[in-house]
C-alpha cells in the first residue's frame, strides 16, 4: 500500500491541470468538460443577451418567467443574462413584480 501512494504524486506530473482561463468562471481543478462548458457558454451569452434585449425592446417590460416563455429559454439562463445585461446598462428592473410559475414575486425588467 505505501508504494501505491507514493505513485500519486508522479502521476499528477504527467497530467497537469488545465490553465485557468481568467475570463471563464471555472476552477482549476474542474474537470476539462467545464472549461468547455464554460467557453461555451460564454460564446451564447452574448447571443441570448442580445435576444432578451430585443425582446424587451419589442414587447415592452416582463418578468424572467415571461421572457423564458416567449423565447423558449431557461428560466436559469435568462436570469443570468439580465443580470448581465443590467451590467451594460441595456436593462433593468421597473420596481414592478409579477407572479412567476411557481407562484412567488419576481421583477419585472424592461429595455435600458
Amino acid at each position: 500500500m505505501p508504494e501505491q501512494l507514493s505513485m500519486l504524486p508522479a502521476l499528477d506530473a504527467l497530467v497537469p491541470p488545465p490553465a485557468v482561463d481568467p475570463a471563464v468562471n471555472v476552477r482549476s481543478f474542474d474537470p476539462v468538460t467545464s472549461f468547455v462548458a464554460a467557453k461555451m457558454a460564454r460564446k451564447f451569452a452574448g447571443t441570448q443577451c442580445d435576444t432578451i434585449h430585443a425582446c424587451l425592446r419589442e414587447h415592452g417590460a416582463m418578468s424572467k418567467d415571461q421572457l423564458a416563455s416567449r423565447l423558449r429559454l431557461d428560466g436559469v439562463a435568462i436570469a443570468r443574462r439580465l443580470a448581465d445585461l443590467q451590467k451594460q446598462g441595456r436593462a433593468e428592473p421597473t420596481g414592478a413584480t409579477r407572479l412567476s410559475a411557481a407562484s412567488r414575486p419576481e421583477r419585472v425588467w424592461r429595455a435600458a
